[in-house]
């Protein structure tokens, strides 16, 4: 299972924006709220769209396979989706939704049919917005533990650091140990709590596999299916999708009841695992065209 040079393309791209550009911005959304702030973000997304052909043209290639025509409007509408769901990020980390409107349906899911203190994995991906289910999650007295990779956002850490230092909570970073994280993640699922990681990009030293999504081949990291099983626990996909206005529609669906990997085919198993969540991210990319912001050459043909 190897990876093509494109499939990791995303590490190469360097953060845009300074440490005080972001604070401007938070401080306005703090202080104007989150209308007027996500009107401030329209010349610099403009900015950004003009600037850097390599955002346009991972926009149009997948909005043209999602099934949206490619416009000029329909590019800036996807970057600023992504600009308003960052800043959105820092309202969610404040514990701050009074801005919001949330429709919650991932919730009965996840806590239904008795399954209230059992831990779980959450497969999500770069569709919307993750910190709003957080959010929503804090609110039933649930944890979620996000696995991360901030290796390449340096620049949003030292601000989190530095202005909000309880982002940080709830967070299992991934570091040069797997094992670490494996048994960290562990912890967390026999405490009853949540772990979720994001599963539709391919992460410094990991491996893969290729699926079909949207019509092309794309790959998918591997890893997270093998912390499922691991875990030995039920796994969801969840999705914070973003309608607009300040209106988030929180989605989960039972993936599986337990990841398995027979010795015989395990690379085999891997790959099935990996085809259905791209199967089921095709249909959440469809319903919210939008949301999905993975702005770099994302397929291999």
């Amino acid at each position: 299972m190897g990876v093509p040079v494109n499939a990791r393309a995303w590490q190469r791209i360097p953060e845009l924006g300074t440490e005080v550009g972001l604070w401007f911005l938070v401080r306005s959304l703090q202080a104007l709220g989150r209308r007027p702030a996500e009107w401030m973000l329209r010349p610099i997304v403009a900015y950004y769209v003009a600037r850097y052909p390599g955002i346009r043209r991972a926009s149009a290639n997948y909005l043209a396979r999602v099934g949206v025509e490619p416009t000029p409007r329909a590019v800036s509408t996807h970057v600023f989706t992504f600009a308003a769901c960052a800043i959105h990020r820092f309202l969610f980390v404040a514990d701050n939704v009074s801005g919001f409107r949330i429709e919650n349906h991932a919730t009965e899911v996840l806590l239904g049919n008795g399954r209230a203190g059992t831990g779980a994995v959450l497969l999500g991906a770069h569709l919307g917005s993750f910190e709003a289910l957080r959010a929503a999650s804090r609110r039933t007295g649930a944890r979620v533990n996000a696995v991360m990779d901030m290796r390449n956002a340096q620049l949003m850490r030292r601000f989190l650091e530095r202005h909000a230092p309880d982002a940080n909570v709830g967070i299992l970073e991934v570091g040069a140990d797997p094992t670490d994280l494996m048994l960290r993640a562990r912890d967390c699922v026999e405490r009853g709590e949540f772990v979720s990681i994001l599963a539709d990009r391919v992460g410094p030293g990991q491996r893969s596999t290729q699926v079909q999504f949207l019509g092309g081949t794309a790959e998918l990291p591997t890893g997270p299916f093998l912390l499922a099983a691991h875990l030995r626990c039920p796994v969801y996909l969840v999705f914070g999708l973003y309608l607009g206005d300040g209106a988030y529609e929180l989605v989960a669906e039972e993936f599986a009841e337990r990841v398995e990997l027979p010795r015989a085919d395990r690379d085999g198993a891997l790959a099935a695992y990996a085809q259905r969540f791209a199967e089921r991210l095709e249909v959440r990319c469809r319903q919210a065209p939008y949301n999905w912001f993975n702005f770099f050459d994302y397929w291999s043909d």
